[in-house]
């Protein structure tokens, strides 16, 4: 966005009028810092095309999670006899 342009975003419950006053540029880079941000941004864009994926596939093959079978399954407490 450039600055002293306006600008409409879309929020939550509506939309925002914004306008970008001054771009400031950091002078220096923390090169772990950049590092960090660019494994986070490829952990979420590989989990969102997993996402993807399996929403795909459960639309093509009208698949559907018996979400109370799973959790009687795997979240017993231990019985007692």
């Amino acid at each position: 966005m450039p600055a002293n342009q306006p600008a409409i975003i879309d929020i939550e419950g509506g939309i925002a009028l914004a306008v970008v006053t001054d771009i400031t540029l950091p002078t220096e880079t923390d090169e772990t810092e950049i590092a960090a941000l660019r494994e986070q941004a490829l952990e979420n864009m590989l989990n969102e095309t997993f996402m993807l994926y399996i929403n795909a596939q459960q639309d093509k093959y009208k698949a559907s999670i018996n979400a109370d079978l799973l959790e009687r399954t795997y979240n017993r407490e231990t019985e007692s006899f």
